[in-house]
């Protein structure tokens, strides 16, 4: 019921409207009786207030304005007095009150009966609520019978315009197009913001703008209703409901939109858990590929052309591996490997991956005639970049491995080898790095389950060298490097040749190292490498 159907009641013929409306289309959701002034107690927004000053009447000028604020926050349309019974006329400070809080005031006689106001206003709503629950009732089971029959989305907003009379448009940000009942209606630009209905029935968030459309200049499609509402993991999609100059939108259909969007919430809920089923079973698909569980040609070539990859065609695989987040950051580490997995398809169409909670492997394949090559240093920065983005409780590290280049009927040696450098990066604590197989040198003896310890090949004198003298230790690894040249050494360092030399005799002397001996110089070489690796890389050359 609205402000201009109540004032047409013929329970009021007689009244007289004392403070006029401002807003013919204000809701009324109910009708009470004034007996105290405690009304955020009882009162409800809509609710249109009756009284005959009796619980005013002792009121200071300073109580009724906390009166006043009490209802106008409420949300009071409307206040009916009766006089003749104990006030003869309105008092002007309550009608200045009115004025002041644009509340509506009705004068009535007292003659006329409250319960014959009262039953009338309540016989109206409730027999719009009754309508619009039949209405709700009868497109509910509509909706119903759509979800059942997996309509499309194009499909559904067809059915739904019929019920409005309105052209319709979904709208999601950033992941598709928009889908239309009619296309010309797509490209608009939204004007001010209007004034839209308020309505019990709403559970969504509506605003109403003015539009104006590239391809209809006249004012035919005058506004649009925009009701945004969630989808799954905490997106969100807008319905564009674009409304006419014979037909805009009433509380009625606001129970229609609402359906509406309920119908459009579970087909794309239906539509991501399919998704979402296909993906598991491709990364169920591309683990079996990694493992070598797939030893069957044509059982192999069927998971390539699944995987829309050629079966004769090659490869590298790259595995990252993520520290052990918290249980507070196991979103956010999600969310990082989401964006690393999109970044890296929009580099290379012809990747796939396969995805655990610890580590991620990516199988790149290519013809032999053009190849491509992950890079290294790009994925690296960009790994960096998207890990500072996102909020952790603790700092988040990651290191990782690239295979060689593989037929792509042996992607399981080249997960093999991509997962083993992984997991020797681990073992020892390289963080924020990623090393490829063919640059590993001598470390790729340690690679694999049944190695020696890296550090068993370090002698103890150069071990007491690294700890004992950063400076003497970076001495020697750069003379060793440069062939004993002392020139070539004291170039690289910016020191004095016989700096180097002194430091060289020094070293010499003090941690019996015999740099005559081949043997013993590979040993000396190969402590250095590994020296240097512990240390992430960093190279002694400065």
């Amino acid at each position: 019921m609205k402000i201009s159907d109540l004032i047409n009641c013929r329970s009021l013929e007689g009244a007289e409207l004392i403070v006029g409306i401002t807003n013919p289309d204000m809701l009324i959701t109910g009708i009470n009786i004034l007996e105290a002034t405690d009304i955020e107690n009882w009162a409800k927004p809509g609710m249109v207030i009756l009284t005959s000053y009796f619980a005013l009447q002792n009121h200071s000028l300073e109580e009724l304005n906390i009166f006043f604020e009490k209802m106008k926050k409420i949300g009071i349309p409307c206040l009916i007095m009766k006089v003749d019974r104990l006030v003869k006329e309105i008092p002007e400070q309550f009608i200045d009150l009115c004025k002041s809080y644009n509340i509506p005031l009705i004068r009535i006689s007292g003659e006329t009966k409250y319960e014959d106001i009262m039953v009338e206003v309540l016989t109206f709503i409730l027999g719009i609520r009754e309508q619009r629950l039949a209405l709700y009732y009868e497109v509910s089971k509509i909706s119903s019978q759509m979800t059942l029959e997996r309509l499309g989305i194009q499909e559904i907003l067809q059915h739904f315009k019929t019920f409005l009379d309105c052209d319709l448009m979904l709208v999601a940000q950033g992941k598709r197009a928009a889908v239309a009942t009619n296309n010309r209606l797509t490209k608009l630009t939204l004007g001010d913001r209007l004034s839209f209905i308020s309505s019990e029935y709403i559970t969504y968030q509506y605003n109403r703008y003015q539009a104006k459309y590239d391809l209809y200049p006249d004012p035919e499609y005058p506004s649009v209703i925009l009701a945004r509402f969630p989808t799954e993991e905490g997106a969100s999609e807008t319905l564009v409901i674009q409304e006419t100059l014979r037909n805009k939108i009433n509380e009625n259909e606001i129970v229609i939109i609402e359906n509406l969007i309920r119908s459009l919430q579970l087909n794309l809920l239906l539509e991501y858990t399919g998704k979402q089923k296909a993906l598991m079973n491709k990364n169920a698909l591309v683990n079996d590929l990694l493992r070598g569980m797939i030893t069957d040609p044509i059982e192999f070539n069927a998971a390539c052309e699944n995987l829309s990859i050629d079966p004769d065609s090659y490869c590298q695989v790259l595995t990252i591996n993520y520290s052990k987040p918290s249980k507070n950051d196991l979103v956010s580490l999600f969310d990082v490997k989401k964006r690393l997995t999109t970044e890296l398809k929009k580099f290379e169409d012809h990747i796939v991956y396969y995805s655990t909670p610890r580590y991620d492997q990516y199988i790149l394949s290519f013809l032999k005639e053009k190849p491509r090559y992950f890079d290294i240093q790009k994925i690296r920065t960009l790994l960096e970049k998207i890990i500072e983005d996102e909020k952790f409780t603790k700092k988040i590290s990651y290191c990782g491995g690239l295979s060689n280049i593989f037929p792509i009927r042996e992607v399981s040696a080249a997960g093999i080898q991509s997962k083993a450098i992984e997991d020797f990066l681990v073992q020892y604590n390289m963080n924020n790095t990623i090393k490829e197989y063919k640059n590993l040198g001598l470390f790729k003896l340690f690679l694999g389950e049944n190695t020696v310890k890296m550090n068993e090949i370090v002698p103890e004198e150069i071990s007491r060298l690294h700890s004992d003298s950063k400076e003497l230790f970076n001495t020697l690894a750069v003379y060793m490097k440069n062939n004993q040249n002392y020139k070539k050494t004291a170039e690289t360092l910016y020191i004095h040749p016989k700096t180097v030399k002194y430091r060289i005799e020094k070293i010499t002397k003090e941690y019996q190292l015999d740099l005559e001996n081949i043997y013993s110089v590979t040993i000396i070489l190969s402590a250095i490498d590994v020296i240097e690796f512990q240390n992430n890389g960093k190279s002694s050359i400065t």
